[in-house]
Order: structure tokens, then C-alpha cells, then sequence
């Protein structure tokens, strides 16, 4: 598997480089969809990872434990239609390769909890407009070592197919 690391030669440690280890995986996936009327739909997902890396890393770099989204979904008259997601991500593990570089330093980055709305207005088949709000907590959380995510993150746009 190839894992990203923080590049310490960069100025900020901002950087990525790339570190591969032979690693086995073992990964539980479980799904349900549960649709109790035409126009409500409930989806959970989530998976269980289980890594065992080699030489080249102690943990598996910024792989989650586990994952887990909710969504519910439902339509008004196949016109207007919502999602809520919910979603979270278990807690990572980064080096810090600055304590020793022979063995890093360990540091585990907190679990994301992650709440998001998508709302569209189909006008016909071919042409409708969308509106998504990310990150509806306005929280602020690391996906990655040093990169923070965006606060509330708001997308516009207009679907048209041909």
C-alpha cells in the first residue's frame, strides 16, 4: 500500500511524499438501504479497517479505523429533493518524523464528524439546479497532517444533460 507522509524538507511541512509497505488488510463492510416509502430512503454504510503494516511504517498513515455515513434521502413529487448526511471518520495516525527519524513520533489525528445537505430542484428531465452545504457544523478538523478542512462550504450549480 502507498501511504502519504508530511515531506519535512518543505518550508511549512505541508507536503506530501509518498512511503510504501507491504501491508495486510482486513476490512468488515456493511450496508443497509431501508426504503419505507416511495419517496423516503434511509442509507447506512460504514466499514472496519484492520491494517498490519511492514518495515517502512508503524501505522497505516492517515487510514481511518473505521468509517460511517448516514444519509436520508427524499423527494417531493420526483421535483424537489434533499439528502442529510452524516458522517464520521475514526481517528487517523501521522508521524512525526522531526522527534526521530528512525522511529517517529506518533500522532493521532482526531475523529472527523461531518454533516452535510444537499438540496435539487428538477425542472424536467434534462435540466435542473442543485444546492450543497458542507460541513453544516462550520467545524474545523484535519482530513490530513497540516490541511485543515474549509469551515462551511456552500456549491451552486445547474444540471443539464444531453
Amino acid at each position: 500500500m502507498h501511504f502519504f507522509v508530511n515531506d519535512t524538507l518543505s518550508r511549512y511541512g505541508n507536503q506530501f511524499g509518498v512511503i510504501y509497505d507491504n501491508t495486510d488488510l482486513i476490512k468488515l463492510h456493511a450496508e443497509l438501504n431501508w426504503s419505507p416509502f416511495s419517496f423516503l430512503g434511509f442509507f447506512l454504510r460504514t466499514n472496519f479497517y484492520n491494517y498490519k503494516t511492514g518495515l517502512e511504517s508503524i501505522e497505516a498513515w492517515h487510514e481511518p479505523s473505521f468509517d460511517f455515513i448516514l444519509t436520508t434521502s427524499y423527494n417531493f413529487k420526483e421535483k424537489i429533493y434533499a439528502d442529510i448526511d452524516f458522517l464520521i471518520l475514526g481517528k487517523r495516525y501521522v508521524p512525526n518524523y522531526l522527534s526521530d527519524g528512525a522511529n517517529p513520533e506518533v500522532i493521532p489525528l482526531d475523529p472527523v464528524y461531518d454533516l452535510n445537505l444537499k438540496l435539487e430542484y428538477r425542472y424536467s428531465k434534462v435540466f435542473g439546479i442543485f444546492l450543497h452545504f458542507y460541513n453544516l457544523t462550520n467545524t474545523r478538523y484535519y482530513l490530513w497532517n497540516q490541511y485543515q478542512s474549509q469551515r462551511l462550504c456552500v456549491m451552486a450549480g445547474i444540471n443539464y444533460k444531453f
